[in-house]
């Protein structure tokens, strides 16, 4: 994942789950995802997964395409 499309994602996550008034505790519980792993994500330490996406939007009640729309 390049760059740019890695921080998309972690800006969309984050106002994703802000929105629901989660926080990463809570998007972790909710998306299966460690909270280890989404703080990696968010951090842009770590590089997701095609599937640990698709969890995450599904906990978030969107679509994993709609995750990296800028």
């Amino acid at each position: 994942m390049n760059d740019a499309l890695h921080a998309a994602l972690a800006r969309r996550i984050m106002a994703l789950a802000k929105r629901h008034g989660w926080s990463m505790n809570r998007l972790s519980a909710e998306s299966g995802v460690s909270k280890a792993q989404v703080s990696r994500i968010v951090n842009l330490t770590s590089s997701p997964t095609l599937g640990v996406i698709a969890r995450i939007a599904t906990a978030l009640g969107t679509v994993p395409s709609a995750l990296t729309k800028t």
